[in-house]
């Protein structure tokens, strides 16, 4: 199995918790990127993960040998030691050889996931992410089992309903510029960036600027993305 051959149409909706009477899983996140190590981080504590975080493949490393992981989610491109090259030093280890690896990458380009598998990775996880990919690859690879609730269990919680979608027009009727900077803020899963935009969005529409808020603060990004998406070819 690889991540980036799962169809979402046959991923679960996303889970509430961990399944009642598992072990604990402590999972490593390194990753270089502040916004999308938060948004990771953030995903799976919500569940019920133990997290790890490493700024980049020498602190991973360093880590992975502190904590010894259930598994490790490692980005590709980083400063200091890049993420196949950490790999090569957990692998040759004596506790890092069976531990599932994740590669994070912003391509899916054939060869690169060559690449990234020949260094010792078990898979690949494409940015930005999605979260039921992510779930989905942590149950295979774990054998860890999600509760996905019943709706009557959810309230409260913070994926407990739907968020409102954006209202098109309004978000199609936004000044270019200040679309844009939506937009790029989405993208690059900026969540500081996005909330900023939504600020003074807030001037001038407070419910376009809640519905869009209600996105950004569970990280939804790739649903923002979509919504913009629409608004910028109408």
């Amino acid at each position: 199995i690889y991540a980036v051959d799962i169809k979402k149409s046959t991923v679960p909706k996303r889970p509430i918790t961990l399944a009642v009477d598992q072990p604990v899983f402590c999972i490593l996140v390194v990753e270089d990127h502040k916004e999308s190590r938060l948004m990771m981080t953030q995903l799976l504590k919500m569940v019920g993960f133990e997290v790890q975080e490493a700024v980049n493949g020498k602190e991973g490393v360093e880590l992975f040998l502190q904590f010894q992981p259930n598994l490790i989610l490692m980005d590709i491109n980083m400063p200091v030691m890049d993420g196949l090259a950490a790999t090569g030093k957990i692998r040759d280890t004596k506790v890092g050889a069976e531990i599932p690896i994740i590669a994070l990458t912003a391509h899916a380009f054939e060869k690169e996931r060559e690449d990234i598998l020949a260094a010792g990775c078990d898979d690949c996880i494409i940015k930005p992410y999605d979260e039921n990919i992510l779930f989905a690859t942590l149950s295979y690879y774990l054998g860890v089992q999600f509760d996905y609730g019943e709706e009557q269990d959810l309230v409260g919680h913070p994926w407990s309903s739907s968020p409102r979608e954006p209202d098109s027009e309004a978000l199609a009727g936004l000044p270019k510029v200040l679309l844009t900077e939506l937009a790029a803020g989405a993208a690059e899963l900026n969540q500081q960036r996005t909330m900023d935009c939504i600020a003074e969005i807030r001037i001038k529409d407070s419910s376009l600027a809640d519905a869009l808020e209600t996105l950004a603060e569970h990280f939804m990004f790739e649903q923002l993305t979509t919504y913009i998406g629409k608004a910028e070819n109408a």
